[in-house]
């Protein structure tokens, strides 16, 4: 986590807490039922109530509890919760334990179907940067790990739609030093579509925000370890507090990844801008058109 730093602490992405809950539910089930190659193909009420936060190089104490299960026709679901312990103002004494997230997982032997490809009208704004310059302008708490968008992407004036470029470039086999990584969802992928999120409120209200959850995440397919994939942000509503959107991920032959619905983000005290500050690298990097095939054209 060391390459995902807010203020002076390494925050656990919310796409690791999925992959927490994804892992915990397959694990169970393949335990408890015998049962063999199963896969998520849901998260349902998604809520990270606190975030899990540790100091660089320091450890911290999580349990995760599976609350309930229920088997219909071969497909299970699994109520889950972490908790981290809660400790003194002095850090001297455990007070007893509080709730961080809570999680519904479905587990099942085949994927969901997800929406056809499509490009959002009334994109009239094209934005193609380089990727190392625009998380020095946008997301300096990434490190080289994180770093997964390529700064191609393009947004209507309103801010209700943006479309947007990344790649994973197999960073996710070096998540855990000294071990080639293998996960059930995407850490990295999902944290990718979420990242444009995050930036889609930024354009209208410029501060920070970070996820806190939704009503579904849909799993499609496996997600790519490389390769370019395209998401396409909608938002459905947004306040000072909290923005609230849908997302839709696709390879670049137009084969749904993932997508999610009602998926908030709130606002928090990092990245703050000021106005001219968060757009003079806007109208820097405008291009006349970025090219939205859904393809490996454009």
């Amino acid at each position: 986590m060391k390459d995902h730093i807010f203020g002076s602490e390494c925050f656990i992405p919310a796409t690791v807490i999925m992959e927490l809950f994804a892992e915990t539910a397959v694990w169970f089930v393949e335990w408890a039922f015998n049962e063999r190659n199963l896969l998520v193909s849901n998260l349902k009420n998604l809520f990270i109530k606190r975030a899990l936060a540790v100091q660089p190089g320091k450890i911290i104490d999580t349990r995760i509890e599976i609350l309930f299960v229920k088997n219909v026709d071969g497909q299970y679901e699994l109520e889950i919760q972490i908790t981290s312990p809660r400790i003194s103002a002095t850090n001297s004494k455990i007070l007893g334990r509080r709730l961080n997230a809570t999680c519904t997982v479905i587990v099942s032997s085949q994927y969901t179907i997800g929406r056809d490809s499509f490009v959002p009208e009334g994109l009239d704004n094209h934005i193609k940067f380089e990727s190392e310059s625009y998380y020095k302008y946008y997301y300096p708490s990434h490190g080289h790990l994180f770093q997964s968008l390529t700064g191609k992407f393009s947004f209507d004036s309103s801010c209700r739609f943006l479309i947007g470029e990344y790649d994973c470039q197999n960073k996710q086999q070096s998540f855990v030093l000294g071990v080639k990584n293998s996960f059930h969802l995407s850490p990295l992928g999902y944290d990718s579509c979420l990242q444009y999120a995050v930036y889609l409120s930024r354009i209208s209200h410029l501060f920070g925000r970070l996820p806190i959850g939704g009503e579904e995440i849909c799993i499609h397919s496996r997600h790519p370890e490389s390769g370019k994939c395209t998401v396409i942000v909608e938002r459905t509503y947004i306040d000072d507090q909290i923005m609230e959107c849908n997302f839709y991920s696709y390879t670049n032959d137009g084969k749904p990844i993932v997508s999610a619905r009602s998926f908030q983000v709130k606002r928090a005290f990092f990245h703050k801008y000021e106005r001219d500050e968060f757009d003079q690298p806007l109208q820097r990097n405008r291009v006349e058109r970025n090219t939205w095939f859904l393809s490996s054209e454009g």
